[in-house]
């Protein structure tokens, strides 16, 4: 009897590893890369006209995250975002008193059409 538990798991260990084999080798076949610009249905796309020297940039905002950074459009940078303004109405949404050395960048532009005015650093690469 002995023998026959024996074999018997033998051969459920193949399988099972048969079936992690393939399910590996499945998985670097469909496997799809990752991008550095990942512009679905929840990414808004902000376009900036940014002083300092910057220029214009686009930032990829998810619509429904609280986030206070976004990442700069076709680079591995982040704008950090630490004043936010709509200028239409002069209301401030969010002023962080401490920059702690970085350079500041002064943009402005339409989010969702409401003209906002935004300051903040680049991070990154």
């Amino acid at each position: 009897m002995a023998a026959t538990l024996s074999a018997r798991g033998a051969g459920v260990t193949r399988r099972a590893g048969l079936a992690a084999l393939v399910a590996i080798a499945a998985g670097a076949v469909f496997a799809v890369p990752a991008s550095a610009d990942p512009i679905n249905k929840n990414t808004q796309v902000v376009d900036l006209s940014c002083d300092g020297g910057v220029g214009p940039i686009t930032l990829l905002s998810i619509t429904f995250n609280d986030a206070w950074a976004a990442p700069i459009a076709g680079t591995t940078d982040v704008f950090s975002i630490k004043y936010f303004e709509r200028t239409d109405t002069g209301r401030v949404l969010r002023d962080v008193g401490s920059w702690q050395d970085r350079a500041v960048i002064t943009c402005s532009g339409l989010v969702s059409g409401i003209p906002v005015l935004i300051r903040g650093f680049i991070t990154g690469s």
